[in-house]
């Protein structure tokens, strides 16, 4: 599977994946990164497990991801940074009649957790939410970009 998902990357994106937030410099750890944000994109619109859909949004000030969760309770749900500037949502949607009978069911319910690879300049001390309306807004601030510096190595 992971040949597969490492194949179809490299067909859909080709060289697109160097101009997106997901690329480091260490190749291990950006296919790592990239393959843990494919398994929650994955399941997330392809599977029989239910994940919230999401939007992302990049403006000079912040990144903004807003999420759908119509129908989940602010208490069923747990947001959390991980190691390497990982957001992770996790929580349940409940079906509150489980035990009807005679009903044809299209809806998904339960347990998920969708991660999103934030960018470097994320700033975690800048982290704001709101739950409103099915949707939970997450705006993170940027940190200032530092310049990267080239350093040119004497060839012997």
């Amino acid at each position: 599977m992971k040949l597969f998902k490492t194949t179809l990357v490299s067909v859909l994106l080709g060289g697109t994946l160097f101009a997106s937030p997901f690329f480091y410099t260490n190749i291990d750890d950006e296919f790592s990164k990239f393959d843990r944000y494919f398994d929650s994109m994955f399941n997330a619109h392809f599977s029989k497990h239910f994940a919230p859909k999401m939007e992302f949004y990049n403006n000079k000030e912040n990144y903004t991801v807003e999420f759908e969760v119509q129908g989940i309770e602010k208490s069923d749900l747990k947001l959390s940074l991980e190691e390497d500037n990982i957001l992770k949502l996790e929580g349940e949607k409940k079906n509150p009649k489980k035990d009807a009978k005679g009903k044809t069911n299209e809806k998904y319910f339960g347990s998920f957790t969708r991660m999103i690879q934030l960018p470097d300049d994320a700033d975690s001390s800048k982290i704001t939410t709101e739950h409103k309306n099915g949707i939970l807004t997450v705006t993170i601030g940027k940190k200032e970009r530092k310049d990267k510096k080239t350093t040119v190595i004497e060839i012997k």
